[in-house]
């Protein structure tokens, strides 16, 4: 009896050493697989998202809300591939052929800061809704500054026309249809937020949200 329990217990070790050495090998880090890029606005060094990279072979990658792009192309590792950098209302530099990129070694587990120059006035800061708005954030292992940094009740985008009717000081009904993951229908949404728009002779166009939002929906659509 004591022996066949002493067996029992070696084939345990033996089993678990062995489920050891097997995670040890056979798994890998996610973020040591990519290589990191990073684009900030070089006045504030804020991550500035949705810049596009583009690659010699017209492959395409976007920042997420934190500038960042978790780069693992296969064929592009591990060399020097030179990127085409563009943004709205940003202004990558010049390289020695007039083109506004730049050439990085794609090493995984490394990574590239690059610097851009903000023409808006306006700082470009981060998406609101949708999937994956800290995406490369998350693949990359860093620590997103939000609680459902990939998917937030289950909104994958906004659809829809911003078309308000407005009244000088009266109220503005903004219509939108928030995308679903798990829905090829989107969910229709009603704004009853009061506009206050300034029409006054200095034209400064400001408005003021000061009404509670409510939704409403139904089976048949709109309500």
């Amino acid at each position: 009896m004591e022996a066949m329990s002493a067996r029992r217990v070696f084939l345990h070790l033996v089993l678990l050493s062995a489920s050891v050495v097997y995670d040890a090998t056979c798994q890998v880090s996610p973020p040591k697989r990519y290589f990191g890029i990073q684009v900030v606005d070089e006045q504030t060094a804020r991550g500035v998202p949705m810049v596009e990279l583009q690659t010699t072979s017209s492959a395409r990658y976007y920042t997420d809300s934190n500038g960042l792009i978790a780069f693992d192309e296969p064929g592009l590792m591990n060399k020097k591939v030179w990127f085409g950098v563009s943004a709205h209302g940003y202004e990558f530099p010049r390289d020695g052929f007039g083109m506004r990129g730049v050439a990085l070694e794609t090493k995984p587990g490394g990574g590239g800061k690059l610097k851009i120059k903000r023409l808006n006035i306006a700082e470009r800061l981060y998406r609101i809704t949708g999937q994956g708005i800290y995406r490369d954030t998350v693949l990359l292992g860093r620590k997103p500054p939000i609680a459902e940094p990939l998917l937030n009740a289950q909104v994958t985008g906004q659809d829809g026309i911003l078309n308000p009717t407005l009244a000088t000081g009266g109220v503005a009904r903004l219509q939108v249809v928030f995308e679903q993951a798990g829905s090829s229908k989107g969910l229709p949404y009603i704004s009853s937020s009061c506009l206050a728009l300034s029409r006054g002779g200095d034209c400064s166009g400001r408005a003021n949200f000061n009404c509670s939002s409510k939704s409403f929906w139904s089976a048949s659509g709109w309500v």
